[in-house]
């Protein structure tokens, strides 16, 4: 018995002596960072605009925001909510001038794929689909009389990415895609959309 008690004392001779007793510390939970980009857009028209008469494409220029949220592996949902703009003026239209204004505004969820090529540089492609708002203005002016209307019209709109991006730091990128759009929100007068675009921009991590 006395065997026992001494070698439970022996045991219990490093805590009583104030060594610290071992801390396991669980292991950290994996970092997914959101990423905020903000791109500069320009978009070429693929097709002529108006669905009557003579009519010339019209390309786009804009900005977008997109939110990026990894999911898992190389895998990532975003969101993004993007402006463009475009407008034309012909002279010498019917013996006048013909002037196009157009405004779109869109919303879309999609998904991206990222594939790393270096510590720092890596290929991605992406799909994204959603609802677009697309305002049309148009004037005709022959000297004699003056011509106009305006009409807006909600759509489906969808793009499809391919792009690279380059990390400068470890909260900062940059990147650039090229873009196909399609835009089917078609305001009285106009017709659907396609187009050949590039994007330009910088995200931030946090």
């Amino acid at each position: 018995m006395k065997k026992v008690i001494f070698a439970a004392m022996a045991l219990g001779l490093p805590v009583m002596a104030g060594e610290p007793a071992p801390i396991v510390t669980p292991a950290p939970a994996p970092s997914c960072p959101l990423t905020l980009e903000v791109a500069g857009v320009y978009k070429s028209a693929a097709k002529e605009l108006l669905s009557f008469g003579p009519a010339k494409e019209i390309d786009l220029m804009g900005a977008d925001l997109t939110l990026v949220k990894p999911i898992c592996g190389n895998s990532a949902v975003t969101l993004r909510f993007g402006y463009n703009f475009g407008d034309e003026a012909q002279r010498g239209v019917f013996g006048g001038t013909e002037e196009v204004d157009v405004h779109s505004f869109y919303l879309m969820p999609g998904y991206r794929y990222t594939h790393a090529l270096t510590e720092k540089t890596a290929l991605y492609g992406a799909v994204n689909a959603g609802i677009a708002n697309t305002s049309f203005k148009y004037k005709f002016d022959d000297a004699e009389e003056i011509d106009k209307w305006h009409d807006s019209d909600w759509g489906f709109i969808a793009t499809l990415e391919l792009g690279v991006r380059y990390q400068l730091c470890e909260k900062t990128e940059l990147f650039a895609a090229y873009e196909f759009t399609a835009n089917y929100a078609k305001p009285d007068g106009c017709d659907e959309q396609t187009y050949n675009g590039v994007r330009v921009g910088v995200g931030f991590k946090f």
